[in-house]
């Protein structure tokens, strides 16, 4: 009983996944909702609906009731295009207030 106790608490390491732990193609908590996601390759939009912006001047949260009428307003949406250089698209992440875990770590 000893021995297993031992091995359990002090020898095998406890697994903290990360969030998320496999890539996303949003930012954190956001949804990909785009008529441009037809376009293989080319650029798509991510929306919040949970409200996840840390700044007041961030993403603005999306209201699935109204989402057809904000859906075309730059306020409501964090486009994505793949061929961004990733240290753009990391800043342009933290001004929205945002955070992408799989893809920038802490940022």
């Amino acid at each position: 009983m000893l021995y297993f106790y031992y091995v359990k608490w002090f020898i095998i390491p406890e697994n903290k996944p990360d969030w998320s732990p496999y890539p996303t193609p949003c930012p954190d908590y956001l949804t990909v909702m785009s008529d441009d996601a037809a376009t293989p390759g080319g650029p798509y939009k991510c929306y919040d609906f949970v409200g996840v912006s840390r700044r007041p001047d961030g993403l603005k949260k999306s209201d699935p009731r109204t989402f057809d009428s904000t859906k075309n307003n730059p306020q409501y949406y964090f486009m994505i295009d793949p061929k961004e250089n990733k240290e753009s698209l990391r800043q342009r992440v933290l001004a929205h207030g945002l955070s992408w875990n799989s893809l920038f770590g802490d940022a």
